[in-house]
């Protein structure tokens, strides 16, 4: 459901969302833990993080 998708966020802020490379890297460290489990993302500026927690089962 939340897997491949595009998101877009406004580029006249200053923020850039994580590198696939570094979110792909936390989340296998984090799978065993991750399912059923809430996620907060206190700087999220794009989010990005908060959906790929989502896609994981969080």
């Amino acid at each position: 459901m939340w897997r491949h998708r595009k998101v877009s966020f406004p580029s006249h802020f200053n923020i850039r969302p994580s590198p696939d490379r570094v979110r792909e890297t936390l989340f296998n460290w984090l799978q065993g833990d991750i399912a059923g489990r809430r996620c907060l993302e206190p700087f999220a500026g794009s989010g990005i993080l908060s959906f790929e927690a989502l896609s994981r089962g969080a």
